[in-house]
């Protein structure tokens, strides 16, 4: 679902700024800067505080808008397609990290093994942790 949500609300908004209202993108431009900035920062410094992975990636998710938003505020084809190949790689990766995700908790909701005892997926799950890891990698073609 988060995947989803942000994948159809960049649609939409690329839809309003390329499509339907092309002449104000100058006047929406500092707006988008400022979102975001303010998205990139507090994402990042709220998700490293976090001692929960299921919190951390729904935090990380918040700084990846700020990401996604500078290829909106470029106003160019490249920026519009790199939106878009950002939007589908990230879809997949959220996808793969939240299913492994669920997979390592418990029939209480907890983590096996929590995040901070040092005792890594690794060693509970080692298929499914290499796969976590491979996801969160990027691709050379990806440059």
């Amino acid at each position: 679902m988060a995947a989803a949500t942000k994948v159809a609300a960049f649609g939409a908004l690329l839809r309003v700024f390329y499509v339907a209202l092309p002449a104000l993108h100058d006047q929406w431009r500092p707006v988008l800067w400022a979102i975001s900035i303010l998205t990139m920062v507090v994402g990042t410094v709220t998700a490293v505080t976090q001692t929960d992975v299921k919190r951390m990636l729904a935090y990380s998710s918040i700084a990846h808008v700020g990401f996604i938003l500078t290829g909106v505020i470029a106003d160019s084809p490249t920026g519009l397609a790199s939106t878009m190949f950002y939007l589908v790689a990230y879809s997949f990766s959220t996808v793969g990290a939240f299913a492994v995700v669920g997979l390592i908790r418990n029939s209480n909701g907890e983590e096996t093994p929590p995040c901070h005892t040092g005792r890594g997926w690794g060693s509970v799950i080692p298929l499914w942790a290499c796969s976590f890891r491979c996801s969160c990698w990027r691709l050379p073609e990806s440059r």
